[in-house]
């Protein structure tokens, strides 16, 4: 017997399973690709607590931090069945000009108990913040597209696999109505593919029971010859990097007769074939598993060797002066995101004595609070915004007066 099945038998005879989700009303998992398993998967939830470790308030916490960076736009990408929303950071260093960039896109914890996925894409992030060479190259060249938690109500809801609907959103990309998580995912996707940079690889990040890493290989029958020398040449080179880390390409094969419709592959594959590298890679969903910078150090490698992105920096050339008129207003928003109740503030410097009014407005334009009216002075204006409530979101903070307006966006965490 291995380590893990008898330390979930120890956890059997001294706890007792965590319920069933209620809303799993399947019993074969044969045909799932990440092989779940709902007493280990339960059993687990239990030993790592709340959220299998990394719940939703791990993530705003996260938001902040990430929000920190020079580097980092966080939007919302969306919403859920419980109105949380869907965060989305862009990672891109926006003072190089390099245009068009190849735009890569990740997801994970699309099933909760997953939590090894967003470990691995946690990592990621951390190196393309870090100040390497190797990461300062990839923000040049590239623009990266990740949502960390595409799962947040399962999450917090302790279930599995599904959504606060009760539906698998992993395999629900052929099901009408849409589930409004895959609806946002596929409107996003939609929008990268009709931009400048559409998106070049698209990583669907899970973790398996089977204790390996993998990438789930999609065979000629539902692809194409060509499709197929492309997998094997993208996981061949996330392999050069880590060879004992990864599985070979032919460990899982999909698609063996026909083109499924139901997942997000499907989609990519069926709208756009060979133009986007859409794989869902497999870590490991057990107590072994580690080694996510390794992982994420392999995988971004990878997508940088199959995007031929030159790892060196590019050269920045000395930016002549610019010599632009004073401005009459500055305006600062932190910290940002904005959590409420958080003492947060709105630092307003002004040119001069002035009459203006201080408004924040949502994203279709609407005013949904007012901060002040009337005279503001010269210098440092400081005003406290912990007590607005704005649900979670997009919001602009903008001070209007008659010499002109000054606005600054804003995000609000619930």
């Amino acid at each position: 017997m291995n380590f893990l099945k008898l330390f979930l038998l120890l956890l059997l005879i001294t706890g007792g399973l965590f319920a069933a989700n209620k809303n799993d009303q399947r019993t074969d998992y044969s045909d799932d690709k990440c092989g779940y398993d709902p007493e280990l998967s339960m059993q687990m939830l239990k030993v790592l607590g709340s959220g299998w470790g990394y719940n939703y308030d791990s993530l705003l916490a996260d938001l902040g931090r990430w929000s920190n960076s020079p580097f980092v736009r966080i939007d919302s990408a969306g919403s859920t069945v419980e109105g949380r929303i869907l965060w989305m950071l862009t990672i891109e260093d926006t003072s190089i000009i390099s245009s068009p960039r190849k735009r890569v896109s990740i997801h994970a914890r699309t099933h909760p108990n997953e939590v090894q996925a967003f470990w691995v894409t946690d990592q990621i992030i951390n190196i393309l913040l870090s100040d390497s060479q190797f990461a300062q190259a990839l923000r040049q060249q590239c623009v990266f597209n990740i949502i960390p938690m595409y799962n947040p109500d399962g999450v917090e809801l302790g279930y599995g696999r599904e959504n606060a609907n009760g539906v698998d959103i992993e395999s629900g990309w052929n099901k009408e109505p849409l589930q409004v998580e895959v609806q946002s995912l596929k409107n996003l996707f939609t929008s990268f593919m009709t931009s400048e940079s559409p998106i070049k690889v698209a990583l669907n990040m899970h973790s398996s029971v089977s204790c390996t890493r993998y990438f789930v290989y999609h065979h000629e029958n539902g692809t194409s010859d060509l499709f197929t020398q492309y997998e094997k040449q993208f996981i061949g080179g996330v392999r050069s990097y880590w060879p004992e880390g990864f599985e070979p390409w032919d460990y899982f094969v999909s698609w063996g007769t026909s083109t499924p419709t139901q997942y997000p592959e499907s989609w990519f594959w069926l709208n756009y074939q060979e133009q986007v590298m859409a794989l869902t890679y497999e870590d490991m969903n057990c107590s072994s598993a580690g080694d996510y910078d390794k992982t994420a150090s392999a995988l971004l490698n990878g997508v940088a060797d199959y995007l031929e992105i030159s790892k060196i920096p590019l050269p920045i050339e000395p930016a002549e002066p610019i010599i632009t008129p004073n401005e009459f207003a500055v305006m600062e928003v932190y910290p940002n995101p904005v959590k409420q109740h958080f003492n947060s503030k709105i630092k307003l410097t002004l040119a001069d004595n002035m009459h203006g009014q201080l408004f924040v407005f949502d994203v279709l334009g609407r005013k949904v609070a007012e901060i002040k009216k009337g005279l503001f002075l010269k210098g440092a204006n400081i005003l406290s915004i912990s007590d607005l409530n704005l649900p979670g979101g997009i919001y602009f903070t903008s001070f209007i007066t008659e010499s002109g307006v000054v606005s600054k966006k804003m995000i609000s965490l619930r």
